[in-house]
This record gives structure tokens, sequence and C-alpha cells, in this order.
């Protein structure tokens, strides 16, 4: 993106944006400061709130930054109880690891699965796969396919022992990939 001549403002807060309908002329910080711009785009990210499953009478197996263990069901460790969506880290096939599926398509799967479980309706379980994300930013498509920044753990990331990134920005697209042990 900053290839491209984005401006990239991380860590910083949204007070306001300047403009009127349909037109943006800048955004003011939580520090006051005001940015011209034509497009905002907010990418807040995202961290599992997993208080609820410490606080419970018998408390459901987490990992900080990482959110609730659930198994391929979304079975928490306590019977009968499910998690889904942000919060829920499924075991990852390539790494071991568990880990959130932060985007919406995870998510409705998710929703699922879980209704169908609490519910006891009978329903081919799919195949959480390797997760992906694709988003197009004016003329840039990006596409991203499997864990290609590294395990996070708080506000820290550490990249995956093996893997290999593959990546290509021609055409007017960003495409990334990583690949561990021949699998993508």
């Amino acid at each position: 993106l900053e290839q491209r001549g984005a401006r990239i403002y991380a860590e910083t807060s949204l007070a306001g944006i300047t403009g009127s309908v349909g037109v943006v002329t800048g955004v003011v910080t939580g520090e006051q400061q005001m940015i011209a711009c034509q497009l905002v785009l907010v990418c807040t990210g995202s961290s599992p709130d997993t208080r609820l499953a410490r606080h419970c009478t018998q408390p459901i197996l987490h990992e900080y930054g990482r959110g609730i263990l659930v198994n391929d069901q979304l079975r928490t460790s306590v019977p009968g109880i499910y998690a889904a969506g942000d919060v829920a880290a499924l075991r990852n096939p390539l790494t071991g690891t568990h880990e959130q599926r932060a985007q919406w398509y995870s998510a409705v799967e998710q929703g699922h699965i879980a209704a169908a479980m609490l519910t006891n309706v009978s329903e081919e379980m799919p195949f959480f796969g390797v997760p992906w994300h694709a988003t197009r930013i004016g003329e840039l498509s990006i596409l991203t396919v499997g864990n290609t920044i590294g395990n996070t753990i708080g506000n820290t990331t550490e990249p995956i022992r093996g893997a290999r990134i593959y990546t290509d920005s021609g055409k007017g697209g960003y495409r990334r990939l990583a690949v561990v042990n021949n699998r993508l």
C-alpha cells in the first residue's frame, strides 16, 4: 500500500472525519492532528476478550492473546459450552497451535456449526482449512493465504519456523502465500 502512495498511521486513534456527505477531506486524530485525505480505511485488528472464560465457576481453557481453545466442533473444555467467532481459537493444522480465524466468512461458518451443535442438528462439519483474506482498495487487489505473518501472542509476532513466504506484487495486486513442510 505504501508503494502505491498510501500513508499508514499505525496506533493512531480517530476522533473524527471532515468533509460532507459522500466526500472526505480529512481526519482528526485523537491527538487533534488534522490529516488531509480523500479516503479513510480503518483497521482495528482483533483481540479476543477471554475474561468470561477466566471467571466461570468451571474455568474454560484459553490462551492469552489467542482466545478460547475449541475443537473442530467448537466445543470448549467445559461440556455443553461452545465458542465461535473472533474469540474461538481453533487448532491450525499447519502449525499445531491454536489461533483465531478473525474473518467474517470464518465467523459465519462457526456460527452455523455452533448452532447445529447446540440444537443437536446433524450437519456435516466443514474443514476450516487454511485461513485466507482478500480485499480490494481502489485499484489494488490484496490476497493472503495461510498464516503469512506468524504466531501472534499478545502484542508480539513470532515468525513460523521453517515457513517459506512467497509474494507477488505484479499486475496491480499483492499476493502472499506461506508454505511449511510443503503445505499451504
